[in-house]
Order: structure tokens, then sequence, then C-alpha cells
């Protein structure tokens, strides 16, 4: 190999880490603007998520409404809520995608979400704000696995789902600002994209909130 094959490589090992910080970095910059809003544009019609709009309704889930979100790039988020609880199901449209969420709040600094893409589990959340993925789940499947951990946390915590005090936009945008500012306080955190990319994304797929706290990668619920 010679010293230009060596340089190259090298080359490709100091930059590669900083092209993948790059966009995790915008991310949390855009996603921290104090002028970030959720914007309802539609709350009257839920025709357009007709499959999703049946399985809500099937399983208790009230529709709340269909929001716009333009951080880095512009999401279009179908929400419903179970009656007076937070507790919620979230359809979001993004550069060609669906991803779906479950998120049960328990307290302002207890939560869980559930999700359906390990790009969820890209960046890390504030202790008690707990994430997981299942890839390739049914819907049905995907919601039992989040009554389940949201069961465990319940008896760990010795908690129940909260009730509903606030519109969905601002506990929504809260929740955002509330992870970013966690981010923002980790010692260099500009430099841990590359890590959140490649490692922690791909090693929590999959893992159960149970799981996560075995394997100590979060905090336990009854430590506050």
């Amino acid at each position: 190999m010679s010293q230009s094959d060596i340089l190259w490589i090298l080359g490709i090992l100091v930059f590669l880490p900083v092209v993948i910080a790059i966009p995790v970095v915008m991310q949390v910059v855009a996603f921290s603007s104090k002028s970030l809003q959720l914007t309802c544009v539609d709350r009257s019609d839920e025709a357009a998520n007709a499959d999703h709009a049946a399985w809500a309704r099937q399983h208790g889930f009230v529709w709340l409404g269909e929001y716009s979100l333009t951080a880095v790039q512009t999401a279009r988020i179908s929400a419903w809520q179970q009656p007076q609880k937070m507790s919620y199901f979230c359809v979001y449209a993004v550069a060609g995608r669906l991803v779906v969420d479950f998120v049960t709040c328990f307290s302002r600094d207890l939560s869980l979400t559930t999700g359906n893409t390990r790009d969820g589990m890209l960046l890390p959340s504030a202790p008690r704000k707990y994430h997981q993925c299942f890839e390739k789940l049914s819907l049905d499947a995907q919601f039992r696995q989040h009554l389940a951990s949201e069961k465990f946390l319940m008896e760990r915590a010795k908690v129940v789902v909260a009730e509903a005090r606030e519109p969905f936009a601002k506990i929504f945008v809260a929740a955002i600002q509330g992870q970013m500012a966690y981010i923002r306080s980790l010692f260099l955190w500009p430099l841990r994209g590359f890590f959140w990319y490649f490692v922690r994304r791909n090693m929590l797929r999959n893992m159960t909130v149970e799981q996560q706290v075995a394997h100590q990668w979060v905090t336990a619920p009854e430590i506050v």
C-alpha cells in the first residue's frame, strides 16, 4: 500500500465522523429554535388517513387533527388521542416515509415513546424519557409492545397515565425542545453524532425499555 493510499484512508477516517455529525448538529439546532411551532392544518377531516383512522377508532383513540412541523424539513403529523389521557397515536409523513409513534406521558418528567424506525433512537433523551423502536412489526404488535412497556413503567415508578391538561401542539413542542436542551447539555455533543448514528440507533433498535434498563442503557424508572 502506497503512502498516498494510507493518507487517503486516514483522511476518510478523520472526515467521515464530521460528515455524519453535521446533519445531526443541524437537526438539533433546528429543533432547538424558540420559534419552533406545530401548526394545525386540518381538524375536520381524517379521510386521507383512512386506514390509520379506522385502527385508531377500534382502539379507543379520537382524532385531534393534522399538523405541520417545519425544521430541517417539513413533516405532516396526523394525531389521535385517548380521551382525557396523555396517550397519543401519531403518524408522521416526512421525506416520503410514514413513521408511527405511540406516546404516553405519566408526568412532566416521565414518558414513553414506541416507534417503528431505528431513526427514532438516533438522539439520546433525558433520564426517564423512554424511547423504544421495533422495525417490521404490525401496528397491532407495535401497540401491544407499547402497552407492555407502559405497564412496566407504571409498576416500577408507581405512576398512572397523566390527564391531558394542555393542547397537543404545546406538549409536542415542549417535548422536542426539552430533548434538544438535554442533548446540548452533554459534553462535546456535536462530536457524538457519529457514535449516535452508527452505534446507538442500531444497538437500541428492537430493544424494549425493560431490556434497556437491564443493560443500563437508561436509568431505571424508579430513580428520580
